[in-house]
């Protein structure tokens, strides 16, 4: 697997420095869940992803944008071996990216605006 799990370290940015909408840093939570969801599959992180995303953006949308990173974080590790991703359950770690986290999500926000 080329997915790591890492604990805070000096290379960790702060979320609030990427300068994104609040519905782009709501997808952070998901995307996270997804990859421990991946690395553990028998934890089924993926049912706290999609229930993020239910709260966050209701029942009918949740869902649906919760499928599309699903599909996001599958391609992460063939994309980008050795990416590596802040666990969501760290309280510590929620206000801080890796810079791969950082890189996925700034690549939403310019997918976002067609730039």
């Amino acid at each position: 697997m080329n997915l790591r799990p890492i604990p805070g370290t000096g290379g960790d940015i702060d979320v609030s420095e990427l300068d994104l909408e609040a519905s782009e840093t709501g997808l952070l939570a998901v995307l996270r869940y997804f990859l421990m969801s991946t690395t553990a599959p028998d934890r089924q992180y993926w049912q706290l992803a999609l229930g993020v995303s239910a709260e966050r953006w209701g029942p009918e949308r949740g869902p649906v944008l919760a499928w599309r990173i699903f599909r996001l974080a599958k391609t992460l590790p063939d994309a980008r071996p050795g990416f590596r991703y802040r666990e969501q359950l760290d309280p510590e770690g929620r206000a801080k990216v890796s810079c791969d986290e950082a890189m996925v999500l700034r690549m939403i926000h310019h997918m976002r605006r067609d730039e």
